[in-house]
């Protein structure tokens, strides 16, 4: 590619250095641009493919997005499931068993700040 824009830059030059008048410069000028926007995509054959091709980028970005949500989501509820399991291996321990009030007030408050 970079040896046909070579190319392709050499050619409207050396049209550029032998052109008679303005009109040949513009001519000159114009097809270098045209073979630019082939070879770059940036004409309306291509307009379709590159808009798909944009549609799926941005379709990856948001799942992406959306995994790295879930994955947060998931990892909170496994710390406050860590947390719990945790609590109740210890109080089993000490020979404390059943669930408080104090505790099911702190398992309804871990539960509203996961939802959030």
């Amino acid at each position: 590619r970079v040896r046909e824009a070579v190319v392709s830059t050499q050619s409207t030059g050396n049209a550029v250095n032998t052109a008679e008048n303005l009109d040949h410069i513009i001519e000159a000028h114009k097809r270098f641009l045209g073979i630019v926007s082939e070879r770059l995509m940036l004409n309306q054959e291509h307009l379709q493919v590159l808009s798909k091709l944009y549609a799926n980028y941005k379709n990856a970005i948001n799942f992406m997005d959306a995994y790295d949500k879930a994955h947060e989501v998931l990892k909170k509820g496994n710390i406050i499931r860590e947390k719990r399991k945790n609590d109740i291996k210890l109080k089993t321990k000490q020979g404390d068993w059943g669930v408080k009030v104090a505790d099911e007030a702190a398992i309804i408050t871990q539960d509203k700040e996961f939802q959030a």
